[in-house]
């Protein structure tokens, strides 16, 4: 869908829920900072979507960054992420996978990401109702139980499917 995309969750046929990626919104990848996204796109998104769906997931880096998006959202979660678990993930999807030498993921690494992640994400955590360490399978049950609960007493789903937000190969749990 061009620069701005919005991903649906295949496994809900209702069209009750909804899934925008913050990380995948007009992204610039030469200056690594909260400037390189279109909040105001995202949040015109998210605003046009509040009546059509019973859930709407905005995630990525960046998601608690914009006052407007933590204001209209119902739980903010942060995904707490061992910067040196982030690398190895990095260069296992990446370096391993073919798609990129390991000299350009280290120095993408330590000429920008490492930085922009303690200087703009990190302090974002503040902002969240919820802080899961890692991808603590537990919490996330957690999470996912909420977020159904929440949409079979609020939606025409008469029941709740429970894989909504499981693992998957190459989802953002995945440290490994």
């Amino acid at each position: 869908m061009g620069e701005f995309e919005t991903l649906v969750n295949e496994d809900w046929d209702d069209g009750d829920q909804r899934v925008i990626s913050v990380d995948k919104s007009g992204i610039s990848r030469t200056a690594l900072r909260p400037s390189r996204f279109d909040f105001d796109r995202i949040l015109t998104e998210v605003l046009n979507l509040t009546s059509d769906h019973a859930v709407i997931i905005v995630h990525g880096l960046y998601a608690l960054h914009d006052r407007r998006l933590r204001n209209i959202a119902q739980l903010k979660v942060y995904l707490h992420g061992d910067p040196d678990t982030r690398l190895i993930r990095w260069l296992r999807r990446d370096v391993v996978s073919g798609k990129y030498s390991l000299g350009r993921v280290l120095n993408y690494y330590v000429e920008g990401a490492k930085q922009e992640m303690a200087e703009y994400v990190m302090p974002t955590k503040e902002y969240a109702d919820i802080i899961l360490p890692g991808a603590e399978d537990t919490a996330v049950q957690l999470i996912v139980d909420s977020i159904e609960q929440q949409v079979s007493h609020t939606s025409k789903v008469s029941t709740p499917r429970t894989n909504m937000l499981r693992r998957r190969e190459g989802s953002f749990f995945d440290a490994s």
